[in-house]
């Protein structure tokens, strides 16, 4: 009988692998450790997500953001006028798209981006509703193509 079907886990206790060897474990109360009924982590931090891996950021860094606050707003404190969002967005829309080349089965950051290419299209709407000069240099600046009708 292998009672050895076990991992130490962060806090203390141990974490089994093998049903039997935790029944084992109670019936004969060998270890005077509290037990626990969770899966060991197999590799990695705990504390990262699955698909996660240290140093990698899907969102916009708060020095990135500024620099694209100071270049398309009215001055450095207007992050919610509408070519500001776009900018915003279209950095972040970058961002997943490359990570979706790498990632061809994310389907929920791929759900995410296509809510965000909703988003900007709105944003672009309006503005071309509103000033279509504006929109043109807008559109021009972020390289992006015209296509609201």
């Amino acid at each position: 009988m292998d009672l050895l079907c076990f991992r130490r886990h962060i806090r203390g206790g141990l974490v089994f692998t093998n049903p039997f060897a935790r029944a084992c474990a109670i019936l004969f109360k060998v270890l005077s450790v509290p037990l626990t009924w969770r899966r060991a982590h197999t590799s990695g931090s705990p504390s990262l997500g699955r698909n996660q891996k240290k140093g990698v950021n899907m969102t916009i860094s708060k020095e990135r953001k500024a620099e694209l606050i100071k270049t398309y707003g009215k001055n450095e404190r207007d992050s919610g006028s509408a070519p500001v969002q776009v900018a915003i967005l279209t950095d972040r829309i970058k961002e997943l798209t490359e990570h979706m080349k790498s990632h061809k089965k994310d389907f929920h950051t791929r759900r995410g981006l296509l809510m965000l290419v909703g988003k900007r299209r709105r944003l672009l709407s309006y503005i071309k509703g509103n000033d279509i000069n504006e929109y043109r240099e807008l559109i021009a600046k972020l390289g992006i193509r015209d296509n609201i009708q």
